[in-house]
């Protein structure tokens, strides 16, 4: 019930609804709730990640996050093949030459395909894996027909993780580095589905996995103008161009 009781707030501003995941599918709460502008020098996407993190569900805009195909809810099985898009329309993209950091674009040719799978990590040395346990989501590039392997995955780097510099990068597979380990809340879950809105958090300080959509990667190549950084973010710096919401697809 404390999901369909939004905080009070001032002028109105826009409409949204609560939106739970229950049993993989998302499910909308209550009546429609008037996203308003409260705090000074506040924008409403700051209100509403601040709503959101405070309740623990999210708020969409109707229309926003509908799925592509007809799978919503199915479960992402190990091995599976997916693309992974924001909820504003970045796919996560193939990597820039020259760096082992991630990228993003709202280019669907520059997509990159990842292998998921569930592995148990063997690190035992943080809260994030002692505490709910050691199992996690790894997210690994996959290679694309016909297209050269790229820079990363040329230096035996494959696997996405979150470096200490704030980076969203790749290494090479370590059973035992819980920056490269995800998942999806506090809880540890790794419930992963087709088509429902997910946060990806690191198991090492539980960083928020973002696309940086004012962080241009146009010095780089191949097709860097058309793409931009992926990152890692605690909760409270998650501002307006930080989009860390995603829908993971088939490949």
């Amino acid at each position: 019930e404390r999901y369909t009781r939004p905080y009070p707030m001032g002028k109105r501003t826009g409409y949204y609804k609560w939106a739970v995941n229950l049993n993989g599918r998302q499910v909308f709460l209550g009546s429609e709730v008037k996203l308003l502008q409260n705090r000074k020098g506040s924008t409403i996407e700051q209100e509403k990640q601040d709503l959101e993190a405070r309740a623990g569900c999210v708020l969409i805009t109707f229309g926003d996050g509908q799925p592509e195909n007809d799978e919503l809810g199915d479960k992402v099985k190990h091995g599976d093949l997916v693309y992974i898009k924001s909820s504003r329309g970045y796919w996560l993209a193939t990597p820039n030459e020259d760096t082992y950091c991630a990228t993003a674009s709202t280019s669907k040719e520059l997509r990159q395909p990842y292998y998921v799978y569930y592995n148990k990590c063997t690190d035992k040395g943080t809260q994030y894996t002692m505490k709910f346990g050691a199992d996690g989501i790894q997210l690994m590039l996959a290679p694309i027909q016909g297209v050269e392997e790229s820079y990363p995955e040329r230096h035996g780097y494959t696997y996405l993780y979150q470096a200490t510099t704030g980076s969203t990068k790749y290494d090479e597979h370590l059973e035992g580095n819980t920056k490269q380990f995800w998942k999806l809340n506090e809880e540890n879950s790794i419930d992963l589905r087709y088509n429902v809105s997910v946060v990806l958090r690191d198991m090492y300080v539980d960083s928020f996995l973002v696309v940086n959509t004012k962080a241009s990667c146009k010095t780089f190549r191949p097709h860097g103008a058309l793409k931009v950084w992926v990152e890692g973010k605690y909760r409270r710096h998650l501002a307006a161009n930080f989009d860390y919401k995603f829908y993971f697809y088939k490949a």
